[in-house]
Formats: structure tokens, sequence, C-alpha cells
């Protein structure tokens, strides 16, 4: 099987360069454990990582169902206390009682941000790439002063680096995704909690090399560390390649050739039975939920909204 199908490399040895000599490579991050602990508790948090799927659709949903069916945008829950991108579509799936106060942005698009839907929620702490900072903390101080709400605390974060919050670390990887932000670099998450080390990968083309590395999932590593979750967006189903989506997003093609990949050289391990869930599906270039489900090769699945994963 050709690697090169799994991983897109071309800009490697740019983002080296732009992040000013950082070692990527895995046993470098082991050797080197720098992690910043911004959480109020550091100490380890026992139990599997709990993942509740708030939005499972891409940017094309509206609050309209489209063929008996609808999807809210993309988003999760994690562990109940922790969010991954929200806007007010995410919000009814969110359980009776559960009231984030952090959260981690993928990227500036409206369908993963909205700073006045993060306060009417409550929202006391961000992190987001330090490449769009300035944006979002305007878009924040307008937000708040329109509603009155308090401002959070924006904490600006590197590719490349692990943040513990709450007994979970956070590493942010680059993704393969452009936006209307000049030098904004968009990323993805390994989410990471006793053993379990989950990729929530949206929104992307395909899986960087620089990113893989770093964290030890890619082919090259010297010391690898295999993935136990994988969560990655199809925008673009089984049938879709040709699409000019495909330059900044995944078919599940794309995600099905991934997972082949690190399944046969062990740099996935599901549980028996595991899956490897989609998301991010565009409404106009995926089948409805009953086809689809016929069509998925094993073990890929689609998300949907309100579906509730565990990783342990």
């Amino acid at each position: 099987m050709d690697r090169r199908i799994f991983i897109k490399s071309g800009t490697l040895a740019f983002i080296a360069a732009r992040l000013g000599g950082l070692n990527i490579f895995a046993s470098e991050r082991t050797k080197n454990a720098d992690i910043p602990f911004t959480g109020d508790d550091d100490e380890a948090v026992p139990g599997p990582l709990k993942i509740r799927f708030l939005g499972t659709g891409a940017a094309d949903w509206d609050e309209k169902p489209y063929e008996g069916y609808h999807r809210n945008h993309s988003s999760i829950l994690i562990d109940n206390h922790l969010l991954i991108d929200f806007n007010a579509m995410a919000a009814s799936m969110l359980p009776d009682g559960v009231h984030p106060k952090t959260i981690f942005y993928t990227h500036s698009h409206s369908d993963h941000f909205n700073a006045k839907d993060a306060l009417d929620l409550g929202i006391e702490r961000v992190f987001l790439s330090k490449t769009w900072m300035a944006h979002a903390t305007g878009k924040f101080e307008k937000a708040a002063s329109e509603t009155g709400n308090k401002m959070p605390r924006i904490i600006g974060i590197d590719a490349l680096r692990p943040y513990k919050v709450d007994g979970i670390t956070f590493t942010a990887l680059p993704a393969n995704h452009g936006t209307s932000i000049p030098g904004e670099q968009t990323l993805i998450y390994l989410l990471e909690k006793g053993r379990a080390r989950v990729l929530y990968a949206t929104d992307t083309g395909g899986i960087m090399a620089v990113g893989a590395q770093y964290a030890g999932f890619d082919y090259h590593c010297k010391v690898r560390n295999p993935l136990t979750g994988l969560i990655m967006e199809s925008t673009m189903g089984m049938d879709y390649d040709e699409d000019f989506r495909l330059f900044t997003h995944s078919s599940a093609k794309l995600v099905q050739r991934t997972t082949d990949m690190l399944l046969e050289y062990g740099l996935l391990k599901l549980q028996d039975g595991g899956k490897v869930y989609l998301t991010h599906l565009a409404k106009t270039l995926n089948p409805s939920p009953d086809v689809l489900a016929k069509t998925l090769p094993e073990p890929l699945f689609a998300a949907y909204d309100g579906l509730e994963v565990e990783f342990s």
C-alpha cells in the first residue's frame, strides 16, 4: 500500500521553519516532556475518555432537515466538561445540567467558532491558535459588549505542543485547511487520557506528516506511539472524491485508506469491535444515514449527533 495516500507532507519544511527549529519527532517529545499544565487539576483523572458528538455536519448544514434528517455543525463534548468547537446549533445536544467552561477551537470558520454562542454558554476559558488570537479577541470583545457577558480568558496555543487541562492532554497538530485570515494555522487535536490516544481531525485534507511524526503515529518515527482511536472528517463520502473541497477536506475513501495503513503498520490499535468515527459530513456530498451505513467498509462508522463513545 502506498503510504503517500495517508499523509500529505508537502508543507513539512515550511511549518518546521515557522516553528523556529522545534524538534518534531516523537522520540524527542518523549525525552523532553515539556508540557505546560494549564488546568486547575494536574493529576490523572481515572476512567475512560468519554466523547459525545454534539454535531457531525459540515458547514453546508443549517437548521432545516435535509431529505428527512439533520446534522448540527461539528463539535464534541469531552468528559462532560470540555469542548472542541461550538456554536448554537450544537447546544441542543448538551446533556441536561452540563455547563462546559472550557473550549478548544480548531479554526475560525463560523461553523466551528462563534464568540457570542460561547459567551451565552458561559465559557470562561478559550484555547486557540496564536495565529488568529487577535481576530478572536476582537470577536469576543464585541460579543461581550453587546451581551453584557464576561470576557473569557483567551489562551493562544502553538502547534506541536501539548497542553494538559483537567487531566486530559490536548496536543495541537497542524491541519491542512485554509481560512480567510492571513497566516492562520488551523488545528486538529490529539487527546490523551491514561492509555487512550484519540485523534480528532476536522477540518483537514488528510493528516499532515509534521503532526503525525511529532505524535508518534507515522511510519518513519523511530519511537512509535500508536493511536487507540480515530475521529476524522468525511466532508465527502465514498464516491465524492472529485470535488474541489478535497484540497482542504477529506473523503470517506481517504479515511478508509488512512485507517487501512494505520492498522497495517500497527499505528492504530482499536479495541475489539472498535470503530473509526466519521464526522463533518456535508449534506450534499454524503448519502442519507441509512445508505451510508450500508456502504461504509469496516471499521468506518458515521457518527451522528448525540452519539456517545468511550475510549479506554
